[in-house]
């Protein structure tokens, strides 16, 4: 079956035509990221409640006992606004996926001036995981061996409520304004 001109593109929250495997600085907009991550769960959606990938980031970036500048916990996750989020025990099997996030997430420290990403990805996947840690034990059925069960890990001392997705949409552009600008 032959492509057609629609084949490699998407149509973004803000009305923009991006094609996720070939990405462009232009691209970017931080109310795309903020919408379409508020949009998507957490888990590949298999929580006790919904719970959002900007929700995810905003707690992590809002706590200050975690990895790696606040800023970059904030956007870890912003190539999923773009692109398909995976679980992560398969992420690695589609290189084209994992090619493509690094490539957005390049973009995006280009776009907003940051350090890059590579600097402090160590840090940022520490902070991940024992978000993961946390959330799932709020979240997830208690699987003996899963990497929440067991886990002493404290991030917060808050019981973990979904937000709505106007509501991480909100938090997730109020971090950004505050950190960045979009001025």
């Amino acid at each position: 079956m032959a492509g057609n001109e629609y084949d490699d593109w998407i149509v973004t929250y803000t009305g923009r035509t991006v094609k996720p495997l070939d990405m462009r600085i232009d691209d970017l907009d931080v109310a795309d990221i903020a919408h379409a991550l508020s949009m998507k769960c957490r888990y590949t959606g298999h929580s006790k409640q919904f719970y959002s990938v900007a929700q995810h980031c905003v707690m992590m970036a809002d706590n200050e006992s975690l990895w790696g500048p606040k800023v970059w916990r904030l956007l870890h996750d912003a190539a999923e606004a773009y692109l398909p989020d995976i679980a992560s025990p398969i992420k690695h099997h589609f290189p084209l996926i994992v090619n493509a996030e690094n490539h957005i997430l390049s973009l995006i420290g280009i776009r907003w001036g940051l350090i890059p990403y590579w600097w402090h990805k160590e840090d940022i996947h520490k902070s991940d995981i024992a978000m993961a840690q946390w959330e799932g034990r709020h979240l997830m059925a208690q699987v003996p061996g899963s990497m929440w069960c067991g886990a002493d890990v404290s991030v917060s001392p808050v019981r973990l409520r979904g937000w709505t997705p106007d509501e991480a949409e909100h938090e997730y552009l109020d971090r950004f304004d505050r950190w960045i600008g979009r001025g």
